[in-house]
């Protein structure tokens, strides 16, 4: 029998080879993670940047993403927003949360502690930032939607990626979701900003989608520019959908609100609603708020619950008969993976025209029903009951 090979690497280039695991030097065996690829055990130091500042989406699916990595290495992941109250991670994830900083509606940066200024937080992000990556030496760097978004932190972001490059063949990867915003005043000049930054500082983008469901080509107009390539990975979701498809459903609809920031006239119209709801369609109600959201007000009464945030919404998700909510891109794959009848009502302004696009290709796909936040009746809670069963389910 062929005697298996451990491989251990501080540099991109493999390093020596040992014949047992003992024998890799315990500086290391105490800081990689180990994992079986054929006849060899690979290890590999990935960091991930994430900056999340309307809600709490992009910081979902980016431990989504670094926790499916352990399998491969050691992974640690900068976290630049706010950190809800309560949010769990993988315990093998070396976390490094930044003086968070927060984006209201107009995109505005602000402390969400109120402690400092912005040009403050800044300045000491861009130290502790420094600091984070020299320590960690990534093999790989992955940031989260820039340059696709998150101009405000260009300077932090870049200074990350040449950071990162004083390592010899670090590999540096855009991660982004599936559709993006098309509705800025100055779209075209943003695009090609992108464009070029996404040629000079990157290796390769990473989409979070399913091109069969949505092309980076529909709302990023300067795909045809890279000279770098693209690659699909399909929806990023929690779980197996499979497994979630055992799991008894209860006669109760969940309204999920994302971070809350955006939210909240969701929440406050379902707590409205829910006397006629559990009446005429004998529904209890979850409606999940979000974490930052303002305070929603409401009477205590039986089968009513109000939750901030739960960490696992796609199997409480598989345990309701009806899921009304934002479509955001977590909420939306919670959906797939649940298969629970929804009706989605995409937070929507001039500005932000991303979760309508998302709703409308559910709806087109016969997976959900889409609402406008001004059309949300009562009723809309049994319309999912109106889908056809051949409805369609993009790639997770």
């Amino acid at each position: 029998m062929e005697k298996r090979r451990w491989i251990w690497q501080i540099s991109s280039e493999p390093g020596e080879c040992c014949d047992h695991p003992s024998n890799v030097p315990g500086n290391l065996a105490a800081t990689f993670s180990v994992t079986w690829i054929g006849q060899c055990c690979v290890y590999m130091r990935t960091l991930l940047y994430c900056q999340h500042s309307l809600g709490i989406g992009h910081l979902v699916r980016t431990i989504h993403l670094a926790t499916a990595m352990l399998k491969l290495g050691s992974v640690g992941v900068i976290v630049g927003g706010q950190i809800p109250a309560g949010y769990t991670f993988d315990p093998a994830l070396k976390i490094f949360p930044l003086n968070p900083l927060s984006m209201d509606v107009e995109g505005r940066l602000f402390d969400p502690e109120n402690k400092n200024s912005v040009k403050h937080l800044l300045e000491e992000r861009a130290v502790h930032t420094a600091i984070i990556t020299e320590w960690f030496c990534a093999d790989t760097l992955i940031v989260e939607m820039f340059p696709f978004g998150r101009k405000n932190f260009s300077a932090e972001v870049l200074a990350l990626i040449q950071n990162a490059r004083q390592k010899p063949g670090c590999k540096v990867y855009s991660s982004v979701r599936d559709i993006l915003v098309t509705t800025r005043l100055n779209q075209s000049k943003h695009d090609r900003l992108a464009m070029a930054r996404l040629n000079q500082f990157f290796d390769a983008v990473l989409v979070h989608g399913d091109p069969s469901f949505a092309r980076l080509e529909d709302t990023f107009s300067c795909l045809k520019d890279l000279t770098l390539p693209v690659y699909y990975t399909g929806y990023i979701a929690p779980m197996s959908g499979t497994k979630l498809q055992s799991i008894p459903r209860k006669n109760r609809v969940v309204v999920s609100c994302g971070g809350g920031r955006v939210g909240k006239n969701l929440s406050q119209e379902a707590v409205n609603a829910y006397d006629l709801i559990n009446r005429e369609l004998g529904l209890k109600m979850t409606v999940l708020a979000g974490p930052f959201v303002e305070e929603i007000a409401y009477c205590r009464k039986p089968g009513l619950q109000i939750l901030p945030h739960i960490n696992d919404l796609s199997s409480y998700m598989a345990e309701s008969c009806v899921s009304v909510s934002q479509c955001g891109y977590n909420t939306s794959t919670d959906v797939l993976v649940s298969q629970t009848p929804a009706v989605f009502v995409p937070f929507e302004t001039p500005q932000e025209n991303e979760q309508l696009r998302r709703a409308q290709k559910f709806s087109e796909a016969n997976r959900a029903v889409l609402l406008r936040e001004n059309e949300l009746r009562p009723t809309s809670y049994s319309m999912p009951s109106l889908l056809p069963e051949n409805a369609t389910y993009p790639e997770t």
